[in-house]
């Protein structure tokens, strides 16, 4: 599977557009509406190539966008400046979008704006780490695509590392500066894979367990998938649920949270966590799941 509720397609556009546009209207200038900044969301028809999120988080003439293919789960992070055609138009990763009142928009595809938000929530930005062991440090890898260039930073024990992926080993994700190596070994205990960071300075090997992958899979007894993420919005946390099924895709605010769990709803559609479980409901059809894997893709 290519990690106020949204349904980005059919009957419930409506609904999206009260809950997340509703929220506000952008300015406008001899009826020419601006670019109001902001974290703008939505699916991605792609031709021949499967559909794919995209979450862009705009601030003036800077971006940061994630794109996450819904079927493969993969995902890239991109930082860039935004290039204005007009006073209605401006570009984004090459891409030319009109400018509407709370949305981005081409022929084929429309983003909306989710928050008021410049960044990108952390948890799509940053793997949080913590090295194995007694008083072990904590650590952050940030991978990201500028002018068409990967960037990778390791932040461990008040050292900052630029590594470059190493592409000699087509099974192991691998990053090095020279001295230092970053590599993520993929360990394959039943029930599900876990990745497993481990940095090598030369002189010693800090193994580390995932705190907060970018996202989290999910499945059902007849192997239905979810990707699935965390974040905190403008005022309330969220959960964003990506499924190859664009049409089975939703955005959803926190209603409720107790001890290891939480609600997240529109009132149609709801998203329960407990622990490593979670149910979906939709009218009066309820799913169980089952995160099954945490990790890096």
């Amino acid at each position: 599977m290519k990690n106020k509720a949204i349904i980005f397609s059919g009957i419930f556009f409506s609904l999206f557009f009260i809950l997340c546009v509703g929220k506000g209207t952008q300015p406008t200038i001899n009826g020419i509406a601006h670019l109001e900044k902001g974290t703008y969301s939505g699916i991605l028809s792609n031709v021949g190539a499967p559909d794919m999120f995209r979450m862009v988080a705009i601030d003036s003439a800077l971006y940061q966008m994630m794109d996450r293919y819904l079927e493969e789960g993969t995902q890239t992070i991109t930082y860039g400046n935004t290039g204005e055609i007009s006073e209605n138009k401006l570009q984004i990763g090459g891409v030319s979008y009109q400018i509407g009142k709370g949305i981005l928009y081409t022929d084929t595809d429309t983003l909306f704006k989710v928050n008021d938000k410049t960044k990108l929530p952390s948890v799509c930005k940053y793997i949080r780490m913590l090295e194995n062991g007694s008083g072990g440090e904590y650590a952050s890898l940030e991978r990201f695509y500028e002018n068409g260039n990967e960037v990778t930073f390791f932040y461990f024990a008040d050292e900052v590392y630029e590594m470059k992926p190493d592409t000699t080993n087509s099974q192991i994700a691998e990053y090095v500066d020279g001295k230092n190596r970053l590599f993520m070994e993929i360990i394959d205990p039943a029930p599900a894979l876990v990745t497993t960071p481990v940095f090598d300075n030369g002189k010693k090997l800090s193994e580390f367990t995932i705190l907060t992958p970018a996202h989290y899979i999910f499945t059902s007894a007849d192997g239905s998938e979810y990707d699935v993420t965390y974040f905190t919005g403008d005022t309330e946390s969220m959960v964003l649920l990506l499924n190859s099924d664009r049409k089975k895709c939703f955005l959803l605010p926190q209603t409720e949270a107790w001890a290891k769990g939480a609600d997240y709803s529109d009132g149609r559609v709801t998203w329960s966590t407990q622990g490593d479980k979670a149910t979906l409901s939709i009218g009066d059809k309820e799913i169980r799941y089952t995160q099954m894997e945490t990790g890096i893709r």
